[in-house]
């Protein structure tokens, strides 16, 4: 069953691939401390499973099995094997871990992934899941990554990739970078998105502009020197938590199941 939830199709809107789905769990944390003979045959393991001739499921269970063994030989491996197998199946799943897979190397291999493949130029899809494992991590560093050049991509999905993972990022600097998204073009453009570009915001500040461009602009311009994101997300709107979360692949506990079991019962 985790096989077929990790390396489910995802439609992101491009037409030449489906790649993984960038959920499948992936709001647990992965455990860190593997120690030298598990990395080893994890690295190996990979080997043998990219060797030559090996099938698609093959180079899946060879990521799948690496998912528990974080660090930066394995992150490493998978950037080598996976980033650059033919296969978009494989490509999207080597994504997927290498975006759960807390440690620094993970993340080098990905924006190393976003700078050079070109086959990002051409498939919007492998794009947005592209950019959607960068910012899962919340890494300062890769906002300008995600804000760069946002109006010049075809793709919907992109830009929400970009929008909604600038609200990853529990900085300031994220702050101002989406309400520059919203001064960089012309307000046909950016209405469409707005949206998104509220919903990172409130994510991000507990302040709730609705889609008004003019609005959230003079909160800014009035707020921005003490402005302090704090590192907890704050409560929001319960419609807008689900939607986040929808868009990210984040499972809650079921909030009635919680409150029958508290009040010792079952609800009838």
């Amino acid at each position: 069953m985790i096989a077929l939830l990790l390396f489910a199709s995802l439609s992101l809107g491009g037409p030449q691939v489906q790649p993984a789905p960038l959920h499948a769990s992936i709001e647990d944390p992965v455990q860190e401390g593997p120690d030298a003979k598990t990395i080893k045959a994890a690295v190996e393991a990979l080997g043998v499973a990219f060797a030559k001739d090996t099938e698609t499921p093959e180079r899946l269970a060879g990521i799948e099995a690496a998912v528990g063994v974080p660090c930066t030989e394995v992150a490493r491996a998978l950037g080598k094997f996976g980033l650059k197998d033919k296969d978009s199946e494989v490509v999207g799943a080597a994504l997927l871990v290498l975006g759960k897979m807390d440690v620094p190397e993970a993340l080098d291999q990905l924006t190393s992934f976003h700078k050079k493949d070109r086959r990002l130029k051409k498939d919007e899809a492998l794009l947005a899941l592209t950019l959607k494992a960068i910012a899962w991590r919340g890494d300062v560093s890769t906002i300008g990554i995600l804000s760069e050049d946002i109006f010049t991509d075809a793709s919907k999905d992109v830009l929400r990739a970009r929008i909604l993972g600038l609200g990853r990022i529990r900085s300031t600097e994220s702050v101002e970078a989406l309400i520059s998204v919203m001064k960089s073009a012309a307000r046909n453009k950016v209405q469409p998105f707005m949206d998104d570009l509220s919903m990172s915001l409130t994510i991000l500040t507990g302040v709730d502009q609705g889609k008004n461009q003019d609005r959230w602009i003079a909160w800014w311009n009035e707020n921005k020197h003490e402005l302090e994101v704090s590192a907890e997300q704050p409560e929001i709107d319960k419609l807008m938590q689900k939607k986040w979360d929808h868009f990210w692949g984040i499972k809650r506990p079921d909030e009635r199941g919680e409150k029958r079991e508290e009040r010792g019962g079952d609800g009838s």
